[in-house]
């Protein structure tokens, strides 16, 4: 049995990519057995997937540091010998973990990532869609040796116990099953790639005059559940989800969901890995750069053409600040509710 050590570490959406790429890698190469190391709270993406095993380094603690990933490097020898060591992240961090390995006599291939490719989009020397994240970490298997294998976009599975947790939660929220179930995410780690939640209402105001759904609510972090408690108060059908279940209960939910709108980020990729169909917003980023909803049609982006708006997209990742001095992210800000609302109308998800 030959034996694999991958690293992924960050973000959440990119992490959510590397999920089918190892489960079906593994289901087509049965003589294989991989440890991923990667943060605890994304353990749930990775559920049923037979011959993984998920190493959590304490990155805040002993592992934080030059020096806490070395010591992690060591340990992790400590307990299995390595044929292959596969470096799905490249920053300083893997960087230095994979020279400790290649020492050791391992195998090791590290992800292209396109840097001057996307450079070249961004700089707009060379406006072409470029490779999805998913098969670049397919390349990182195929480098070191490994046989092709066939990547289906469906790959997130329910934990059973989550069902009857989100069961109790739907209960509990007295919701209608009967109806459609809508998700929205309205949020993303940076300014530039969120719509706003005042947009958000609006479109659920419109849907609401025609159409009978249930609408939940996903996000992050105590400020957006407050956010989107308050928003989910003024309306009957629409219900907040975070802050009320766990990552394995969202999936679940996820996968029930007649379809989901949201901004580039990291619910995009997990309903889209649910096999649901996923509607997104894009602003500051763009789809092509290769971080789209994977397996999803490109005609389920909303966005503003490139050769409408000379700024855009302004960043690789959304982080920088706009620098507009007429309408400061006027990628978003252009992309009205109403002209949402028609683009569901088009394609059927709404009456």
């Amino acid at each position: 049995m030959r034996k694999i050590l991958a690293f992924r570490l960050s973000a959440m959406g990119d992490v959510a990519l590397t999920v089918p790429v190892v489960r079906d890698f593994l289901e087509q190469h049965n003589d294989v057995e991989l440890s991923l190391v990667t943060r605890e709270f994304f353990k749930p993406m990775f559920y049923g997937i037979e011959r993984l095993k998920l190493i959590f380094p304490d990155l805040e603690g002993k592992h934080k540091g030059l020096n806490g990933l070395l010591r992690l490097a060591k340990e992790i020898s400590k307990t299995e010998k390595y044929d292959y060591v596969l470096d799905l992240h490249d920053v300083l961090r893997t960087k230095a973990i994979r020279h400790y390995f290649r020492y050791q006599g391992a195998r090791v291939v590290k992800i292209d990532k396109g840097r001057q490719e996307k450079d070249d989009f961004i700089a707009r020397k060379s406006i072409t869609k470029l490779k999805h994240s998913v098969y670049r970490y397919q390349d990182v298997f195929r480098e070191a040796g490994f046989s092709p294998f066939e990547i289906k976009p469906k790959a997130l599975k329910v934990k059973p116990y989550s069902k009857k947790e989100l069961e109790k939660f739907l209960e509990a929220k007295n919701v209608d099953q009967s109806k459609p179930m809508i998700g929205i995410a309205p949020f993303a780690k940076h300014r530039a790639k969120m719509w706003g939640l005042s947009k958000i209402e609006v479109l659920i105001s419109l849907i609401n005059e025609d159409n009978d759904f249930n609408f939940f609510l996903f996000g992050g972090g105590k400020t957006e559940a407050e956010a989107l408690s308050q928003l989910a108060g003024r309306y009957p059908n629409v219900y907040n989800v975070a802050g009320n279940l766990d990552l394995y209960a969202e999936i679940a939910l996820q996968e029930r969901l007649n379809w989901l709108l949201s901004m580039d980020s990291s619910n995009m990729h997990m309903a889209s890995l649910c096999g649901v169909k996923t509607i997104s917003i894009w602003g500051g980023t763009h789809p092509d750069l290769g971080f789209s909803a994977f397996g999803q049609p490109d005609d389920h982006c909303i966005q503003l053409p490139i050769e409408e708006i000379d700024c855009r997209p302004c960043s690789v990742y959304g982080k920088k600040e706009c620098s507009r001095k007429d309408v400061l992210y006027k990628c978003l800000e252009d992309i009205r509710p109403e002209r949402v609302y028609e683009f569901m109308k088009d394609k059927k998800l709404i009456n």
